[in-house]
């Protein structure tokens, strides 16, 4: 369970720091709050969307919720929960997990994290 959790955290970070509107703001973030496992967790009905052998053609309202949330709650989650993926050597479907906040219609701010992942 632990690592699907991290799974869904790793791919959200991925998704915070590569995917960004034009013209959209930077986040420097402040250090992640202490629940950034509980925020991260909304994220995970995206699982079965991200996974390397995928065959969902588009992410469930669910998991576009759980996106929604991440990114108005704690964005600075993400680059907790990205490191946390590395770690662990887990593996999405890149650009699915790039793509995830557009094709979930969510605004997303690029997140500058610090140190190498």
């Amino acid at each position: 369970m632990a690592r699907i959790v991290v799974l869904a955290t790793g791919f959200m970070a991925i998704c915070a720091l590569s995917f960004s509107p034009a013209g959209a703001a930077s986040l420097s973030p402040a250090p992640p709050p202490s629940d950034c496992l509980d925020i991260v967790s909304a994220l995970m009905d995206c699982l079965s969307y991200v996974t390397n052998d995928s065959t969902i053609p588009s992410p469930s309202r669910s998991c576009c919720s759980g996106v929604a949330d991440v990114f108005t709650e704690s964005p600075e989650c993400i680059c907790q929960a990205l490191q946390e993926a590395n770690d662990l050597g887990v593996a999405v479907n890149m650009t699915r997990a790039l793509d995830l906040p557009a094709a979930c219609s969510v605004k997303a701010s690029k997140i500058h994290c610090d140190g190498e992942l």
